[in-house]
């Protein structure tokens, strides 16, 4: 199941009250402007944060409360390098810095902290998708999306009645406030992080204490003259520069649920930076393949300085071509990219299809037996080969191997009912049309195997009703009208028959059949 809207729309209160109201388990993508969150939940129960381009604050929030010193946080960072998949807290009870319990404690606080501020946005978007729980690597937490949302209700009260500029606004201390005042240490931390170059946003973010104190101490400051507000001017290249990682995480997460124009820009924005860097383009060109711009995505991998090294834009090229029925520099381009990739499985796979589709089947053949991994895709062409050669029995086999695979297109569905109907297993054939209409239900070439199976074995009312859907939904062929004429005339409706077949006519106007029906139709009629 999956889930989209605007925040604008639907708040994240909203959301996850409704995830978790109806125990969903699944990961919800949340998008405002430059940040990228996902949510994880397991049963309607929080189970992980993931803020994308947001250093994990785990490390200052233990330094904050003493449970460990900054020469040891230091040191475990350092260690945490050789090993990058390695959560920081797992790693900290691994060395006996931390009990389970007590980080468990700050895990879920440094989660809570992430639901909260998004709580705030009301611009973006999101996308739910729902699948097995998330395989955390990590110390094992679960918190409940009630208690969050009660907190977060508490600090958005706070806001409102604070003095706070808009989120994305830089402080600046002033030079009115004189130095000889006394602050206390939390409201010291807060001060030197106010230094007219980071935004209210990352101040709340970057300190490691409470957002209700951080709010109440700035508001304060705001109030006093402390500190004010300053208008920017602008990012500097410098500091662009710096966020080119920043603009791919999040160029790739958007391409991860499906939103390619915002992760089109996430790329130029690197582009503009870095003209010509060959992973913004390679990632350009797949969004404009994704979008359907074919002639742009092979612009624009053509213009990748790192073309000649990078697989996937070859591979990527090989399919372009394919698309455009240039199918010998479709093969040109893959069997370049499995020269460098001999046992890239997606590759392989390419490469056969094209031989394939040029008609070169023992080539095919041989290339896709060099496939050490089955999926329902290769058993598909193996299936289409050994039909090719004559060899059916062996076709249905591959085909029926290949069920277990879950095939999620019509075509597999397709082949192995005609296959079934070679072999005169008609209910067989029929029953595999239905199932493959679970998983493809748009496929017409389904709905009209199973209207042919109707109609050639006289069950003319499910017959009838199947061409009637398939109509409705804007399917567009003339043997539709034209058999659902002959149903209509077997049935005595005469009128009715004499129209479907003027409509079959109107689709297909050199019929000769349609045209002689029509004629004997209307004859009888005058009789």
């Amino acid at each position: 199941m999956s889930i989209k809207g605007s925040l604008h729309d639907f708040s994240i209160v909203d959301i996850l009250q409704m995830l978790s109201f109806s125990n969903k388990t699944g990961e919800l993508a949340v998008t405002e402007k430059e940040a990228m969150v996902y949510i994880y939940l397991n049963s309607g129960m929080l189970i992980h944060v993931d803020w994308v381009n947001r250093k994990d604050k785990l490390g200052s929030i233990l330094v904050e409360n003493g449970i460990i010193d900054e020469e040891t946080l230091k040191e475990v960072l350092e260690l945490q390098e050789e090993q990058p998949n390695a959560p920081l807290g797992e790693m900290l009870c691994k060395l006996d810095l931390i009990d389970t319990e007590t980080l468990k404690k700050y895990i879920k606080k440094q989660m809570i902290d992430a639901i909260i501020e998004l709580a705030g946005w009301d611009n973006g978007y999101f996308v739910f998708e729902s699948k097995e729980p998330f395989e955390y690597i990590g110390i094992p937490v679960s918190i409940k999306i009630d208690d969050v949302l009660i907190e977060s209700a508490t600090l958005q009260d706070e806001l409102k009645a604070s003095s706070l500029p808009d989120k994305d606004s830089i402080l600046v201390r002033s030079s009115e406030w004189e130095s000889k005042t006394q602050f206390s240490d939390e409201e010291e931390k807060v001060l030197e992080k106010v230094d007219g170059k980071k935004s209210l946003s990352y101040l709340i973010n970057s300190l490691p204490m409470e957002e209700i104190r951080i709010v109440k101490i700035l508001s304060h400051f705001l109030k006093e003259g402390i500190i004010k507000e300053v208008k920017s001017d602008g990012i500097t290249l410098e500091r662009a520069e710096a966020k080119t990682d920043e603009y791919r995480n999040l160029g790739v997460a958007f391409i991860r649920i499906g939103m390619y124009k915002e992760a089109l820009r996430e790329f130029d924005r690197i582009l503009e930076l870095k003209p010509g860097d060959p992973e913004a383009l390679f990632y350009k060109g797949i969004i404009k393949f994704e979008l359907g711009e074919i002639e742009d995505a092979e612009n624009v991998f053509n213009m990748s300085q790192d073309k000649i090294e990078k697989t996937e834009t070859l591979n990527n090229l090989s399919i372009i071509k394919d698309l455009q029925g240039d199918l010998e520099s479709g093969l040109r381009y893959v069997s370049w990219a499995l020269g460098k990739e001999k046992n890239n499985p997606k590759i392989i796979l390419n490469k056969a299809i094209i031989l394939l589709k040029l008609g070169k089947i023992e080539e095919g053949f041989e290339v896709l037996s060099k496939l050490q991994e089955k999926t329902a895709y290769t058993e598909f062409y193996h299936a289409y080969i050994l039909a090719k050669q004559r060899k059916p029995k062996e076709a249905l086999s591959c085909l029926q191997n290949g069920l277990s695979m879950d095939p999620k297109f019509g075509e597999y569905f397709y082949n192995l009912g005609k296959l079934y109907e070679a072999f005169m297993e008609e209910k067989k054939a029929a029953e595999v049309y239905k199932r493959g209409l679970k998983t493809d239900p748009d496929s017409t070439i389904l709905i009209k195997a199973l209207i042919d199976y109707y109609y050639r074995n006289n069950i003319f009312d499910q017959c009838e009703k199947k061409i009637d859907a398939a109509i409705s939904s804007g399917v567009v062929d003339w043997e539709l009208d034209f058999k659902r004429g002959n149903i209509l005339y077997k049935k005595g409706h005469s009128k009715e028959a004499i129209e479907a077949w003027e409509k079959a006519l109107e689709l297909n106007p050199d019929n000769q059949t349609i045209k002689r029906s029509i004629e004997l139709a209307k004859k009888n009629g005058n009789n």
